[in-house]
């Protein structure tokens, strides 16, 4: 039976991985708290919005890939007690928060800070999605069929579709079809609130589950 053969690699590693690397362990050994966030599902303006926000406190977001932040890991664990727990957690798509703050303070402020974005089709209404009264500044033309099919009153006023009273289009629960999409997204109306959750927090040389 042959022997297995250890795998080598060839090639250097590219300089860009190696500044990532770098970069994330500088990160770990700067901050003295960190919290590993889920990210999967988040569009780029949330997470745009969200590294604004938090950049104000004097916390980083970094968006991470799995591979590299282990490397990082690995490179300062002897600094860092119970960091290498972070590990175990790097699965799907990942963010980082570096902070100095509180970390349990952080987890109910993200908690509470929902970011609106526009609706997508299938996403599920959290609650009621209203279309208000009055000018949609939209002109008249097939977008009125959209209008008919979710039974909106409208008319036509000063050469732009009016609604006439406030209609519920989408009840908390409900799925969110392509058309009704399309509608929101031209009025101009972000019904759907992201917000990141927090995997784990690493503080005091322990990582801990925000529950626990």
């Amino acid at each position: 039976m042959s022997k297995a053969v250890a795998y080598v690699r060839t090639r250097p590693i590219p300089e860009y991985k190696v500044k990532r690397v770098k970069e994330l362990a500088d990160l770990f050994l700067k901050y003295d708290y960190c919290l590993l966030v889920n990210i999967t599902g988040i569009t780029a303006p949330v997470l745009h919005e969200s590294r604004a926000i938090l950049h104000r406190r004097g916390s980083v977001l970094k968006v991470v890939k799995n591979t590299l932040t282990k490397i990082a890991i690995d490179r300062i664990a002897d600094k860092k007690p119970g960091l290498k727990a972070l590990k175990e957690y790097l699965k799907g798509q990942n963010a980082i928060i570096f902070t100095n703050d509180n970390p349990f303070e952080i987890k109910l402020f993200l908690d509470k800070t929902k970011i609106t974005r526009a609706a997508r089709p299938g996403d599920v209404a959290a609650k009621d999605i209203v279309i208000p009264a009055g000018n949609t500044n939209l002109p008249p033309g097939p977008v009125l069929s959209i209008f008919g099919k979710f039974k909106i009153p409208t008319k036509i006023q000063e050469g732009s579709i009016w609604v006439m009273k406030d209609t519920v289009v989408a009840k908390a629960g409900d799925t969110i079809s392509a058309e009704l999409a399309e509608l929101l997204n031209k009025l101009g109306i972000q019904p759907i609130e992201e917000g990141l959750k927090v995997k784990l927090i690493y503080l005091d040389g322990r990582a801990v589950k925000p529950e626990e």
